[in-house]
């Protein structure tokens, strides 16, 4: 600020703190935004705000009646090169008298003996170096002194600092190693671990249900059927010889309503697989977070035939044969699900591995192996084998004709539906190589 904080807030050089708070108290009710009605009543009341700020504090004061500025910040500038001169003549006035000390204390040898308690007390009071003034306890305040100690332990830090930057990059640069060593560990100790248990609960191999299970229900209550409209006995007549024109043979039912009942037997033609799996490892490269575990998962695969895709294209009526073709698509896992999954063992990592995310990993593993076991033990065919009886014998039921079923040619691997591909954390993917986990590379 421009002006002098004591001529600020009136008061004296010498004033105590009670006196600088009554003075600031009076100032502040006079010139305060609220009540003051004085042009620069504002800018006053800052200038009294710093003031009593600076006054009121004992070493801001100390410092602003020595150097002129309470900031504590302030490290250069003349005022610091000043304050460094000072100090260094201070101390080499010191150095000069302490030598003379030394030599008048040699030359009265003798009459410091005869007064040996005095002048030892008085020698060590001397040899003390002088302090400059600063208001305070300058040994702990004093910002501009430079340092006549040695250094040690400032530089004992910096080196520590310096190993450790070091010891960080070498860990940051063999990390993938120690990944890669961890999971070899990791796979070792599991896969003893899973020879194990199977050698305590299986007997000689793994007993899984692997068999088809489905429910049968009961038989439908058959609709009403056309029977092809019973024959007419014609009514008797007089006549010895009853003469009658026999009525036409029934046309075929409409295709449309042999489309819609086929949908009421949507879930009849559907056949599932229970599968179990028992200590799957899922390894996880993550650098120093790398890690693995051990899970147990069961689950359920469905599958059939889309009914969707049936219209009245796919079923014709051979009015030669009077049978009817019925055209398929070709069937497909229509359902999955985990019905159990859970960790049973995991291996050490340096950091604190994300289990939920490979829990993630786990169901997405789990998941691949049912459908490919299910495609290996013929669940689609079974599918196949079992629409074709259910319908083929429910369209000979509704229209009383005999009913041919074939299905279309696959075209590649089969349809798979959302709920048989979980969904995997962006950025990830399965290495098929090593079956683990990894981030895709950017």
């Amino acid at each position: 600020m421009p002006n002098d904080y004591y001529d600020v807030l009136g008061v004296s050089r010498n004033a105590d703190i009670d006196e600088i708070k009554r003075a600031y108290r009076r100032l502040a009710k006079k010139f305060h935004p609220d009540v003051s009605q004085v042009a620069d009543g504002e800018e006053r009341f800052k200038e009294i705000n710093q003031a009593y700020t600076v006054l009121s504090d004992r070493l801001r004061r100390a410092r602003y009646d020595r150097t002129g500025s309470a900031d504590f910040r302030s490290r250069g500038g003349a005022n610091g090169s000043r304050q460094r001169n000072e100090k260094r003549r201070n101390y080499d006035n010191w150095q000069k008298t302490r030598a003379e000390q030394e030599t008048s204390a040699e030359q009265n040898d003798d009459t410091d003996q005869k007064n040996g308690t005095e002048s030892s007390d008085r020698y060590r009071r001397e040899e003390e170096p002088p302090e400059e003034d600063m208001g305070f306890d300058s040994s702990k305040y004093y910002e501009d002194s430079e340092p006549l100690a040695d250094s040690g332990p400032r530089t004992y830090v910096k080196i520590g600092f310096g190993l450790a930057i070091v010891v960080v990059v070498a860990l940051y640069a063999v990390s993938p190693q120690i990944a890669s060593f961890f999971l070899t560990i990791s796979r070792a100790a599991n896969h003893n671990a899973h020879n194990e248990i199977l050698a305590s609960f299986l007997d000689p191999r793994p007993t899984y249900t692997l068999q088809a299970t489905y429910t049968l229900v009961p038989t439908h209550t058959q609709l009403p059927t056309h029977t092809p409209l019973p024959t007419h006995t014609p009514l008797p007549t007089l006549t010895p010889r009853p003469t009658y024109t026999p009525f036409p043979t029934p046309t075929p039912i409409p295709l449309a309503f042999v489309i819609q009942q086929l949908d009421t037997q949507a879930q009849l033609v559907v056949v599932q697989n229970d599968i179990a799996m028992r200590e799957f490892h899922v390894g996880v490269d993550n650098r120093l977070c790398s890690h693995g575990a051990d899970f147990t998962a069961q689950g359920v695969i469905e599958a059939g035939i889309d009914f969707a895709a049936i219209d009245e294209d796919r079923i014709t009526f051979d009015s030669t044969n009077g049978s009817y073709l019925l055209q398929l698509p070709a069937p497909e896992f229509t359902s999955c699900r985990i019905e159990y999954i859970r960790l049973e063992e995991n291996t050490f990592s340096f950091c604190n591995p994300d289990w939920d995310r490979a829990r993630i990993f786990a169901e997405a593993q789990a998941m691949r192996q049912f459908l490919k076991e299910s495609e290996e033990q013929g669940l689609l065919q079974e599918a196949k084998d079992h629409s074709a009886d259910i319908l083929a014998d429910f369209v000979r039921t509704l229209t009383g004709k005999p009913v041919n079923v074939v299905f279309d040619e696959r075209d590649g691997k089969p349809k798979i539906s959302e709920s048989c591909s979980p969904s995997i954390p962006r950025g990830w993917y399965l290495d098929n190589t090593d079956q683990v986990w990894k981030r895709i590379s950017r």
